[in-house]
C-alpha cells in the first residue's frame, strides 16, 4: 500500500510562521505604544495653548470692561498673575505675562488724532520639565481722549 502526497505543513514551516509572527506582533505593540505617546504629548499641547489663550482673552475683556485697567493693571513689567485660580494646571504653570510700553513705536501703535498710547503684552507658558510654548503676542491700545 503506497501513502499519496499529504497536504498541509511541516514542522520546520510551522515554527517559521510563528516566530515571523511574534516579531510582527512585537513590531505593532511597539507602533501602538508610539501612538499613545503622541496623543498625550498633544493633549498636553492644547492645555497649555488654551490656557495662554485663555488669559489673552482675560486680558481683552477686562480692557473693554474695566476703564482703569489700562493703566492700574497692564503695568509695565512681569506679571504671573493673569487671571485668579490654581497656579498650575496640570503640568504647566499659570502664564506669565510681560508688559512693554510701545506708544513711540508706529509699526505697533496707531499714530491717530486723538493720540493713542499702547502697550505690548508677550504671553508665555512653561510645564513642569521645562517645556515653554509658543509665546502670544497683543498690543492693547488705549485711546486718549481730550
Amino acid at each position: 500500500m503506497t501513502r499519496g502526497a499529504q497536504g498541509g505543513f511541516t514542522l520546520i514551516e510551522m515554527v517559521v510562521m510563528i516566530v515571523i509572527l511574534g516579531i510582527a506582533s512585537a513590531v505593532v505593540v511597539k507602533m501602538v505604544s508610539q501612538v499613545a505617546r503622541g496623543g498625550s504629548d498633544n493633549s498636553t499641547l492644547q492645555v497649555g495653548s488654551a490656557l495662554l489663550q485663555e488669559c489673552a482673552e482675560w486680558v481683552v475683556a477686562n480692557h473693554r470692561r474695566d476703564k482703569s485697567f489700562y493703566d492700574s493693571v497692564l503695568v509695565v513689567g512681569t506679571s504671573t498673575n493673569c487671571f485668579s485660580g490654581p497656579s498650575a494646571f496640570g503640568s504647566f504653570n499659570q502664564p506669565t505675562v510681560t508688559i512693554s510700553d510701545v506708544s513711540s513705536d508706529p509699526t505697533l501703535c496707531p499714530t491717530l488724532t486723538p493720540a493713542a498710547s499702547c502697550k505690548k503684552a508677550v504671553f508665555s507658558i512653561s510645564s513642569s520639565d521645562g517645556t515653554t510654548l509658543n509665546t502670544i503676542n497683543l498690543i492693547v491700545v488705549k485711546y486718549n481722549t481730550t
